[in-house]
């Protein structure tokens, strides 16, 4: 990409980099093309990016990135705020690109939270807290988008499902008949190992 385009700017990001950190300096010392290295939540940080080049600014004054300086070396600029996940508007698949799988292997990923309640596993990239997303909204997304797609498969998406979530957005579910099939992460304790009716339910 730097080759065709040399003035184009190289972000980059993703879940690895909130929980080694360190990498994204690595990243910019070992790889000149890339110029800016997020961590964290990037819908803010893409936002106002795209917003500094649009406007000719300088995209070292961006919050949320690690940028390369040619005299203190690697910095950051600064923490960037974070969206409140009941903020965030249902995921937008393209129906063309979706037509071109079979309809057995899609599985659509639908964000429930922004953290995890637990937010103690180590190797995890899923930060502490966060919020949840409100339960009839979040099954509201789900039925929305299996009646748009014709797809019942899905993944929740978000750290360790808690067990009051959990329950609520299954009774909303079955109240609306809606049958699907999903994956989540789910930390095995005794809100769900000691309720079986929510085992049953889900």
């Amino acid at each position: 990409l730097k080759k065709k385009a040399p003035g184009k700017k190289v972000i980059i990001g993703g879940a690895v980099l909130r929980c080694l950190p360190w990498q994204a300096i690595q990243l910019l010392c070992a790889l000149p093309y890339i110029d800016l290295v997020c961590v964290g939540d990037g819908e803010y940080p893409l936002l106002d990016a795209l917003a500094a080049v649009e406007q000719g600014g300088d995209l070292r004054s961006v919050a949320g990135y690690y940028y390369r300086d040619r005299v203190d070396g690697v910095k950051h600029s600064g923490v960037q705020r974070v969206p409140e996940i009941t903020s965030q508007p249902a995921p937008a698949y393209d129906a063309e690109n979706l037509a071109l799988l079979p309809p057995k292997s899609v599985t659509l990923p639908v964000l429930y939270s922004k953290g995890c309640y637990w937010g103690k596993c180590a190797f995890c990239s899923h930060p502490a807290g966060g919020g949840v997303q409100r339960p009839e909204v979040f099954v509201d997304q789900i039925h929305s988008l299996a009646e748009r797609h014709g797809v019942n498969n899905f993944y929740f998406a978000g750290g360790s499902i808690p067990a009051r979530f959990a329950e609520e957005v299954s009774r909303l579910l079955l109240k609306r008949r809606r049958s699907i099939g999903y994956g989540t992460f789910m930390k095995i304790e005794k809100t769900f190992v000691n309720n079986p009716r929510l085992i049953s339910e889900m």
